[in-house]
């Protein structure tokens, strides 16, 4: 039950803050119009023509960059624990055999590569989407891999 609570969270935070993320920016770099308004009540009193604001680039967390980095990373995380939990073992010697290290270093690790491909898609669209494809794939490999050794 924990490893289904788990991985409901890490899909849920992982996007969530990358929203949180995207609003924040579009807070610090929208326009206060207030000021503009009153010069132009002041040069203007019969017709009060608004300006609009100035238009700011708000940009969302892709389905390939975000989300679905984050559903591989979780199936590939699942699929370990549930080997884990019937007798199986982690080879990579940085995650060791600890459930909760496993999870925390599985988690920061999809964290960081979520923030880097938000952060990078602008700049490098093309290159962003392909590290995100290696990502997907890399992840999507080890579930597998689990699975299949899981059910030999």
């Amino acid at each position: 039950m924990r490893v289904l609570v788990f991985v409901a969270a890490l899909l849920v935070l992982c996007p969530t803050a990358a929203r949180a993320q995207v609003r924040a920016s579009f807070i610090v770099g929208h326009t206060d119009i207030s000021a503009i308004v009153q010069a132009q009540e002041r040069e203007s009193s019969t017709e009060v023509t608004l300006a609009a604001p100035a238009r700011v680039h708000a940009r969302r967390p892709g389905f390939v960059t975000a989300f679905l980095p984050t559903l591989s990373s979780a199936f590939d995380l699942g699929s370990t624990i549930l080997l884990s939990r019937r007798g199986g073992h982690e080879t990579n010697p940085v995650l060791g055999q600890s459930i909760p290290r496993i999870s925390a270093t599985k988690a920061a690790l999809t964290g960081v590569l979520v923030y880097a491909l938000h952060r990078s898609e602008p700049q490098h669209p093309r290159a962003t989407k392909i590290v995100a494809v290696v990502a997907i794939g890399a992840f999507g490999t080890a579930a597998i891999k689990n699975l299949h050794a899981l059910y030999r």
